[in-house]
């Protein structure tokens, strides 16, 4: 009698089935993010996500124009991507952005940049939007506009 090729694969699989014990090999795989052909495991969380702005306040004499920096960083506990946003008092929204995490640890994100030309007290925060919803305290800042004239005698 002439056997099969595939019979043996199918008594291995029978095998692992009513015989977990057996040798037939048995893996568990964590779910991976692929980004830019590199693997990394998905169990890490975020543990931490911060926003700072320079200049905290200022005040224009003459011009009234000001351009203000956002920087911030996110931390996790481990391998991760990150999906995140920068938002602003005035309800607008940055562009969605990614950051891949190998291994635990803390990361910049990219800078956003603010120009205001009149006075005005506002903030922006970083958003996490995955693999977990969290926002960092706002980094708030006050731009205080004068006239700037001088009385001449």
């Amino acid at each position: 009698m002439t056997q099969k090729p595939c019979a043996g694969l199918l008594l291995v699989a029978l095998l692992s089935i009513f015989y977990p014990s057996s040798t037939a090999a048995q893996t568990v795989r964590k779910p991976t993010i692929s980004s830019s052909g590199t693997s990394v495991k998905s169990a890490g969380k975020v543990t931490g996500v911060t926003a700072t702005v320079t200049p905290v306040s200022y005040t224009a004499t003459g011009t009234c124009d000001k351009t203000f920096t956002f920087k911030g960083a996110i931390k996790t506990d481990g391998a991760a991507k990150v999906t995140y946003t920068w938002i602003r008092s005035d309800q607008a929204k940055g562009p969605n952005l990614t950051l891949t995490f190998t291994a635990a640890g803390t990361k910049p994100v990219s800078n956003d940049t603010w120009d205001i030309a009149q006075s005005y007290k506002g903030w922006e925060a970083i958003e996490i939007i995955s693999p977990v919803k969290m926002t960092s305290i706002h980094a708030a800042f006050t731009l205080n506009c004068s006239t700037g004239v001088k009385k001449v005698k």
